[in-house]
């Protein structure tokens, strides 16, 4: 009968054992881990991707649709306060000269057209314009509002009408 050769493992031996054991299944669990890790830090980076992209496209159309409204209530506001605002005579001649100046110097024979409140603020300092501007005359037109003036001249109709300013103003703002 043969006798079967036994190993014999000490006691180091076995604690040896138990922690090679224990340190590859740490490994093994540390590199499982470590994928998880890398794969949910991937998904991650890409729910962050969409997201960045889904508030990015939302702003640009909030700031397009911003851009669009602002200058009608800019407007609206405008006519608002205007509608509530007493032009007073330093006010409309600054108006009528602003709009005489529009028209090239020293051209004869300019008509201004106002409201009929309007002109009697020139009643008195015609002459003046006179001087600066020969063959100058004023006109009453009863569909104009206080601030409008319109000025005939050789070269057509300049509006300087209130409402007409303030078209002018909403298309540069468009």
């Amino acid at each position: 009968m043969v006798e079967a050769a036994c190993a014999t493992f000490t006691e180091a031996d076995l604690e040896a054992a138990r922690e090679e054991s224990a340190a590859q299944a740490r490994a093994a669990v540390q590199e499982e881990h470590a994928g998880e890790m890398a794969r949910q830090r991937a998904e991650v980076l890409d729910l962050q991707q969409q997201t960045l992209e889904t508030l990015s496209a939302k702003h640009e159309g909030l700031v397009e649709q911003f851009c669009g409204m602002v200058p009608g209530l800019v407007m609206e506001a405008v006519r608002r306060i205007l509608a509530n605002t007493e032009l007073d005579e330093p006010m409309i001649k600054n108006i009528v000269s602003e709009i005489i100046a529009e028209v090239h110097p020293g051209t004869a024979g300019l008509e201004v057209i106002l409201c009929e409140r309007d002109l009697e603020f020139f009643e008195g300092t015609e002459e003046a314009f006179q001087k600066k501007y020969p063959g100058i005359h004023f006109v009453c037109d009863r569909e104009l509002h206080p601030g409008d003036c319109m000025v005939r001249s050789r070269f057509g109709m300049l509006d300087g009408s209130l409402s007409t300013k303030l078209d002018h103003v909403e298309a540069m703002l468009s």
